[in-house]
Order: C-alpha cells, then sequence, then structure tokens
C-alpha cells in the first residue's frame, strides 16, 4: 500500500490517478487522499491533478518496484 495526500491552494476538483486509472476524486477541495495497493513489479505512476474552474495543474511521481509485491 502507498498513501499519497493530494493538496491545492484554493478550492478545486482534485483527482489522484495510479498507472492512468482515477482511484480517488473530489469537487471543491483542498486536499485528497488515497492509499492504492501496488499489485505488480515494474514502473508504477502516480498523477496529482487540480482544477480549479480556470487552469490545470499536475504532479507525477513514477518509481521502480522491483521483484515481487
Amino acid at each position: 500500500v502507498l498513501n499519497i495526500n493530494a493538496k491545492a491552494s484554493q478550492p478545486s476538483r482534485l483527482t489522484i490517478y495510479y498507472n492512468g486509472t482515477a482511484i480517488a476524486y473530489d469537487s471543491a477541495v483542498t486536499q485528497l487522499s488515497a492509499a492504492p495497493t501496488i499489485a505488480a513489479a515494474g514502473t508504477q505512476t502516480m498523477i496529482a491533478e487540480a482544477y480549479s474552474g480556470s487552469a490545470f495543474s499536475r504532479d507525477t511521481v513514477s518509481f521502480l518496484v522491483s521483484g515481487e509485491t
């Protein structure tokens, strides 16, 4: 399990993606959390995305899980 927390400076639509799939979503919030289970070895990607109504912001983290999970 990997805990991830996304924060925005103003109320926004926040989405957290794990390997391209949205795993958490909420509107008009300043923070959002998720805790996906890492089910496979290989490169994993987490994206936190915020939309404030006029602009998108994203942050991406990629990491490698080697061997069996």
